[in-house]
């Protein structure tokens, strides 16, 4: 008898078990963290109307999982630098920021708030005008549609203010106006006299650039389908790297300070149109 009682309370806490582990639940969430973000420029902060920022950093798009009610560790899915410009007008109390996603990831998001004050130098929450992401991180959308910019809480004021006074010292004066045209009298032509044609003048061209070699401040725009931080700020390390993988067709090395601190390598499976910018080196495979 003592037996079967036994067997009965062990086959009644396997049942237990079972019926613990089958009605277990997972739910799953994403959202990116951009703790990278730092301010790069500022200007007008904090007397004039107008605020101008530019920050830029690395965001990553993270994975949340909870199982009946335990959080396990978020995972990192993937990682991409992000460029954002704003600009606070406080004639019409409108906020406007827009943001390049490059990398792992690529495309645009942008939004325009109303908001009672400069939302990047104050925990004031914003009204959502509009909001547009053709970026394949959705989530990038979650911070905007909830009423905050998602360069919120990465500005300090001291600092924005700083580089304002650093970009006006830098910015020549503008140049006086012109004198007044003096009139002249009306120079009579002959009905015969021919008319000249516009001079037409060539648009300024970049360099294609050649296979095998690197061409420098020029930037192949687009077509990324990989980017990362390089060790030390040497274009070779970016070619080297295209001329490892068979994907690669083209590259392009961006100088540190430009997509972070670190300088990085961005490969890409096609040969974009080049164009000219100091903040890089490019070339094709």
């Amino acid at each position: 008898m003592g037996v079967l009682r036994v067997a009965a309370c062990m086959l009644l806490a396997f049942t237990v078990q079972a019926s613990a582990q089958f009605s277990s639940t997972a739910k799953h969430r994403y959202d990116t963290d951009c703790r990278d973000l730092r301010l790069k420029t500022a200007a007008g902060v904090p007397h004039e109307s107008k605020h101008k920022y530019t920050l830029a950093g690395s965001c990553r798009y993270m994975h949340h999982k909870t199982v009946n009610g335990d959080a396990k560790t978020p995972t990192e899915q993937g990682r991409a630098f992000l460029t954002l410009g704003a600009v606070w007008n406080a004639k019409d109390n409108t906020f406007k920021e827009q943001g390049e996603l490059e990398g792992g990831a690529t495309g645009t998001v942008s939004s325009v708030f109303k908001c009672s004050s400069d939302p990047y130098l104050s925990k004031v929450s914003c009204t959502l005008i509009a909001h547009s992401n053709s970026t394949p991180w959705k989530p990038l959308s979650n911070r905007p549609l909830k009423g905050s910019p998602i360069g919120q809480g990465y500005v300090n004021a001291a600092e924005a203010a700083q580089l304002s006074k650093k970009s006006a010292a830098a910015s020549p004066p503008p140049p006086p106006p012109p004198p007044a045209p003096k009139k002249k009298p009306p120079v009579l032509k002959s009905p015969s006299a021919a008319k000249k044609a516009p001079v037409l003048r060539a648009a300024p061209k970049v360099a294609p650039v050649l296979k095998g070699g690197m061409q420098r401040d020029v930037d192949l725009f687009g077509g990324d389908y990989k980017g990362f931080a390089l060790a030390q700020p040497d274009p070779a390390l970016c070619r080297n790297a295209c001329n490892r993988e068979a994907a690669c067709r083209s590259w392009t090395y961006t100088k540190p300070g430009i997509k972070g601190q670190q300088a990085a390598c961005f490969l890409k499976n096609t040969v974009p149109q080049p164009r000219p910018d100091r903040c890089c080196v490019s070339g094709v495979k």
